[in-house]
């Protein structure tokens, strides 16, 4: 009878693809909130600068572009690791390739519950999101509710969601990522900018809202 969607970009894809009537969609975004009921002044166990993937790196997640960049960047190589929270345990492939690039001390695994990932959210100087495509992308107002600056691929979804408050790079492109990367993440004045201005926007992103909204739509076809 109806279609909810999770933004503007996947209820496009939705009429091109199956020929939705747009009179028949409506978008309904997730929230970002869901994360400040843990404690956010808490710290966790890594105690070196670091930059944090979130989630799962298959397909469409781009992760080895992450993994070529960081193996070409002396600069980054030298100055970060890199976490990689949830989305399982690196399998055979990953860790061929970690070896490959020689970055066996410089990526890390780790997993947890929702304490442990508002720490490493807090604590990172940035979170890498470099997908090829999504329908939405939930790292990323997460990451801007809890001031993580964030360098993600320029695609259509992340800014319809996150505007000019994060810094975009070409997610087909290493080259483009480590510019980025060793243009930016030493500059805290600039980031600490960014992230204030994307806290602000991260706050219309709320469950309260989003629950608010599907019931009026159930409500109407009542």
């Amino acid at each position: 009878d109806y279609f909810i969607c999770v933004s503007e970009n996947t209820k496009k894809d939705l009429i091109e693809y199956y020929n939705i009537k747009s009179d028949k969609i409506s978008v309904v975004y997730h929230g970002a909130d869901h994360l400040l009921n843990t404690n956010l002044k808490s710290k966790n166990e890594i105690n070196f600068p670091y930059l944090l993937f979130v989630g799962n790196r298959e397909r469409y997640k781009n992760f080895n572009l992450v993994l070529k960049a960081f193996s070409k960047s002396i600069k980054i190589k030298n100055n970060f690791k890199l976490i990689c929270f949830g989305g399982g345990k690196f399998n055979k492939r990953e860790i061929k390739l970690i070896n490959e690039l020689n970055l066996s001390k410089n990526i890390l695994f780790r997993s947890g519950n929702d304490q442990s990932l508002c720490d490493f959210y807090i604590n990172a100087k940035a979170i890498i999101i470099p997908s090829l495509y999504e329908g939405f992308g939930l790292p990323i107002i997460e990451a801007m509710r809890l001031n993580c600056p964030i360098f993600c691929s320029n695609i259509d979804v992340f800014r319809e969601i996150a505007g000019s408050y994060v810094t975009y790079f070409n997610p087909t492109s290493e080259e483009d990522l480590i510019f980025q990367l060793e243009n930016k993440i030493f500059n805290d004045n600039e980031l600490k900018n960014l992230t204030f201005k994307a806290f602000e926007v991260s706050k219309k992103f709320n469950w309260q809202k989003n629950t608010n909204d599907t019931i009026k739509i159930y409500k109407k076809l009542i």
